[in-house]
C-alpha cells in the first residue's frame, strides 16, 4: 500500500495546534498516552505539555489514541544531549525537539504514527531535533521518513542499559 492510500485509509482524526488550543482534559488524555510508554521521566510531562508550541493528536470516536509533541527543552538538556551525541557545537542550532511520541498498543500499524508526524511534519519549524532509543526501529524509521537524520554517535542513556541517538532535522 502506497504512503498517500495508507494515511487515506486511517479514520482517526489528526489536530495539530498550540498547548493552548487543548483543554486541559485533553492534556490529561496526551499525558496518560505518554505515561503509557513508560519510556520518559513524567515530572515534566505536564510542564512541557503546557509549554508545548505544537501538538499532534489522534483521535478514535472522541478518544485520544495517539499524539506527538514539539516541546521547548531548556538548555542544560540541549547541551547534554548534543555533548554526549558528540556535537556540542551543533546545539545551538535547535531549540525544539520533537517528542513524547507515542501510540496506544490497539492503534499501532495503523498509519496513525505516519499521519501525526506528516502533519506536524509541515508546520515544523526549519531545525528541530529528537532524541529514540537506538532499538526502536519503528520511532526510528519514521523519523527517518519524515527528513529526520542520525547525528552525532548513539550514546548511553541515563535511565537505563541502552544507547539513545540524536536525530536532527
Amino acid at each position: 500500500m502506497r504512503i498517500k492510500e495508507l494515511l487515506e485509509s486511517v479514520g482517526s482524526r489528526i489536530r495539530v495546534e498550540p498547548s493552548s488550543a487543548y483543554t486541559p482534559e485533553e492534556l490529561e488524555q496526551i499525558a496518560d498516552l505518554i505515561a503509557q510508554g513508560g519510556e520518559v521521566n513524567m515530572s515534566l510531562v505536564h510542564q512541557n505539555l503546557s509549554r508545548s508550541p505544537m501538538i499532534a493528536s489522534a483521535d478514535v470516536n472522541g478518544h485520544m489514541v495517539g499524539a506527538v509533541v514539539l516541546k521547548v527543552p531548556n538548555a542544560q538538556y540541549r547541551q547534554r544531549v548534543f555533548a554526549k551525541a558528540g556535537v556540542p557545537e551543533q546545539e545551538r542550532n535547535y531549540q525544539l525537539e520533537v517528542g513524547y511520541a507515542f501510540v496506544a498498543p490497539g492503534h499501532r500499524a495503523s498509519g496513525v504514527s505516519v499521519r501525526l508526524l506528516g502533519a506536524m511534519r509541515n508546520r515544523m519549524p526549519a531545525q528541530v531535533f529528537a532524541t529514540t532509543r537506538e532499538q526502536n526501529t519503528a520511532i526510528n524509521t519514521l523519523l527517518r521518513f519524515a527528513g529526520f537524520r542520525v547525528t552525532g554517535q548513539p550514546y548511553a542513556s541515563d535511565r537505563g542499559t541502552y544507547n539513545l541517538l540524536l536525530w536532527t532535522k
